[in-house]
C-alpha cells in the first residue's frame, strides 16, 4: 500500500505497471460477466469477480507486496471474499455457489457447508484464522470494516446486481453442480486471462 492509500493486487509487473486492487476487480467482473452470459449467469459471474480478490484490501497482503513476495505465499486473500458475502448465501443457492467459486478460486471448489464456519469465524474473530499453512488477509470486525471502507472508495456506485433468487429446492443436484463448475470457470478464466495481459497485453486478443 503506497503512501496514497492505494491497494496493490499485484507486485510491479516486467513492463513497469503494478496493477492496483480496484484495476484489476473491474477488469476481471467485466470479463467473467462476458464469460458467464454465454451460460446465463452473467450477474453471479460480475458479483464473484468483484469480490474475488477483496482481501487483497489488507494491510496484510499489502506488507507482502512492500516486501516483495511476488504472489503474497502465506497470506489468504480469497477466504476474505468468500467472507464478506456470505451473509447473503444462507438462503438462496446462487449466493451461495458465488461464495464457492471466491473461496476457490485458487485451490479449488469446496462446498459450502464445509465452509461457513471458517467464513462466520474471520468475520467475528480478530485472531486470523490459518488454512493450509496460509492466514487470513483480514481477520474481525475491524479490519472488514476497513476493507469495506477502501473497497466504497474505490467503488462509490457499486450497488448488488439484481441476482436470480433460487431456493435449493428450485435446482435438481446435477444442476446445481453444472452451475457451480461453469461460474467457477468463468471467474477462474477470467482472473488468470487479466493477470497474464497485465504481463503481456495482446494475451487477451491472441486467446
Amino acid at each position: 500500500m503506497s503512501n496514497s492509500n492505494t491497494f496493490f493486487a499485484k507486485s510491479i509487473q516486467i513492463n513497469g505497471h503494478q496493477p492496483t486492487v480496484k484495476e484489476h476487480l473491474t477488469k476481471v467482473a467485466e470479463l467473467a460477466k462476458k464469460f458467464g452470459a454465454k451460460f446465463d449467469c452473467g450477474e453471479e459471474a460480475w458479483l464473484a469477480g468483484q469480490f474475488h480478490d477483496f482481501g487483497k484490501y489488507s494491510k496484510a497482503f499489502q506488507t507482502r507486496l512492500q516486501n516483495r513476495k511476488r504472489y503474497s505465499s502465506g497470506i489468504d486473500h480469497a477466504i476474505c471474499g468468500a467472507a464478506v458475502l456470505a451473509g447473503h448465501a444462507k438462503n438462496y443457492y446462487p449466493y451461495r455457489t458465488i461464495v464457492e467459486c471466491i473461496y476457490g478460486h485458487h485451490c479449488g471448489l469446496c462446498d459450502y457447508g464445509e465452509l461457513i464456519g471458517d467464513l462466520e469465524y474471520v468475520i467475528t474473530n480478530q485472531v486470523p484464522i490459518q488454512i493450509d499453512g496460509k492466514i487470513s488477509a483480514l481477520s474481525g470486525p475491524q479490519d472488514f470494516q476497513q476493507a469495506i471502507h477502501a473497497f466504497k472508495k474505490d467503488f462509490p456506485d457499486f450497488h448488488m446486481p439484481n441476482i436470480r433468487k433460487k431456493n435449493n429446492n428450485d435446482a435438481s443436484e446435477i444442476k446445481e453442480m453444472l452451475f457451480a463448475r461453469m461460474l467457477f470457470s468463468c471467474l477462474v478464466d477470467a482472473d488468470y486471462s487479466i493477470s497474464a495481459s497485465d504481463e503481456r497485453p495482446e494475451y487477451l486478443s491472441e486467446n
